[in-house]
């Protein structure tokens, strides 16, 4: 009895995983669908996020947000949403504390001309990034310049998937993915 017990636990432990990732999914959709009033284009962001989430330490929900988070100021400078959430996500490497969404906001600020989150947070030198913004370099590539010379590269974000917790992690991510498709219909017979 107690087997069955832990089976059936473990797949309504499952189920609500699933369940709660189609509730993100369609949270998440709504906000950028707000932001950029396309559907196709909102599409097209999510699968960007699922193939970031798939190649990168973060989950599918972490890179959405990421996206949703810079997506304004994406908009308002011209510049690509894919390369602020990269960044963001360089940011966290240096400093897993703050995470992908500490990474973003900090970058968001420095976009706007304060550098001081950034420094405090992950340890870019101001005075690195206000030289090279004075030489002309617009400021994500100021900041990408000063994350290179530190050392910090994608090749730092691609290498936290291959340790145990990044594969543990992608693992888990795969089960939720899965139960997300098995829950789907339930989900959307009770979101109408």
């Amino acid at each position: 009895a107690d087997l069955f017990g832990n089976i059936a636990g473990g797949l309504m432990a499952a189920g609500r995983a699933g369940f709660d990732l189609n509730r993100s999914m369609e949270s998440l959709s709504g906000r950028l669908n707000a932001f950029n009033q396309d559907t196709a284009v909102t599409a097209e962001m999510l699968a960007w996020a699922r193939e970031e989430a798939a190649k990168t330490p973060f989950a599918f929900e972490d890179i959405g947000g990421a996206i949703a988070s810079v997506i304004p100021v994406a908009n308002q400078l011209g510049v690509d949403y894919k390369e602020l959430v990269q960044t963001g996500e360089l940011l966290s490497a240096l400093n897993p504390m703050e995470g992908i969404q500490g990474g973003v906001f900090s970058l968001k600020e420095a976009l706007q001309g304060d550098f001081v989150s950034i420094s405090e947070r992950f340890g870019l030198d101001k005075h690195r990034l206000r030289e090279l913004r004075d030489e002309g370099v617009p400021t994500l590539d100021a900041i990408n310049i000063a994350l290179s010379e530190m050392g910090v590269t994608m090749a730092l974000v691609e290498s936290q998937s291959t340790t145990f917790n990044g594969r543990l992690d992608k693992v888990k991510e795969t089960f939720v993915d899965l139960f997300s498709t098995f829950t789907q219909p339930i989900f959307n017979a009770l979101s109408q």
